[in-house]
């Protein structure tokens, strides 16, 4: 049977270093985490409190559809009332276009309402 030799012990500027390094590397994954925290969050607040998820297909679709209107539609107050998608037309806030240029497009049923300029 042959015999494991364990690496030799590391001096204190290795593990300096390791602790240094592995505090480093944690910074981004603890922002990554209260992102994704906040992200369940409002998922969970705007969407899945008010409808009734049937099972696991329902629930995909419902939260692609979800993730879509986050993407493309909904205001973020971080980016000055705009949706993270830049490709997006958005529409302004004070316009003056007539009540009667503006489509109302409803998703998952009515929960969600997206706007757009009629053609």
């Amino acid at each position: 049977m042959a015999c494991h030799n364990p690496a030799p012990p590391a001096d204190q500027a290795d593990l300096r270093q390791l602790r240094r390094r592995d505090h480093q590397d944690a910074r981004p994954l603890a922002r990554n985490k209260r992102v994704a925290e906040r992200f369940v969050r409002t998922v969970r607040a705007e969407c899945l409190d008010w409808l009734p998820v049937l099972n696991r297909r329902h629930f995909k679709g419902v939260l692609h559809i979800y993730v879509d209107h986050y993407n493309r539609q909904r205001p973020h107050r971080a980016l000055d009332l705009r949706p993270p998608d830049p490709e997006h037309a958005t529409l302004q806030l004070a316009s003056s276009t007539r009540s009667g240029d503006l489509v109302r497009g409803d998703r998952l049923g009515g929960l969600i309402h997206e706007y757009s300029l009629a053609a």
